[in-house]
């Protein structure tokens, strides 16, 4: 039995009837993981009509870009843009795709760049403290 055809008999008899046993396997099923990543975006929709131009929208869409794609990897979003501000002025230009959220903590595994990290001051500064 299809899940639509559960949720007809459902709203047709209203809890009067015991689920048929071909519906039980929908009974436990939720989203609440998806449905939380969509209200962020639906949220953020109402407040991104005020980022002032077209050029402020495209920044927004990589900033907001650059942050799902660190937490996809369980990355510090915060912590990753600082470190990945510090290494960029001196990182080789072929060796840039290393700078991804997707090879960053492989990168963070090499010892050039753990020494360029280490040996900068802004390396130090603390994450900014969170809003209540």
């Amino acid at each position: 039995m299809s899940r639509s055809e559960c949720f007809r008999l459902e709203r047709q008899f209203a809890g009067r009837v015991s689920h048929p046993e071909e519906c039980a396997p929908w009974q436990g099923a939720h989203n609440n993981g998806s449905e939380l990543e969509l209200r962020r975006e639906a949220v953020g929709r109402k407040n991104w009509l005020f980022v002032g131009s077209d050029e402020g929208a495209e920044w927004n869409t990589i900033a907001v870009s650059l942050i799902a794609s660190c937490q996809l990897h369980g990355i510090e979003p915060w912590a990753y843009l600082r470190d990945v501000l510090i290494l960029l002025p001196d990182w080789p230009s072929d060796r840039v795709l290393e700078l991804s959220p997707k090879y960053w903590k492989q990168t963070l595994e090499q010892t050039d760049a753990r020494e360029r990290l280490d040996g900068s001051i802004w390396s130090r500064i603390p994450r900014p403290p969170s809003s209540p």
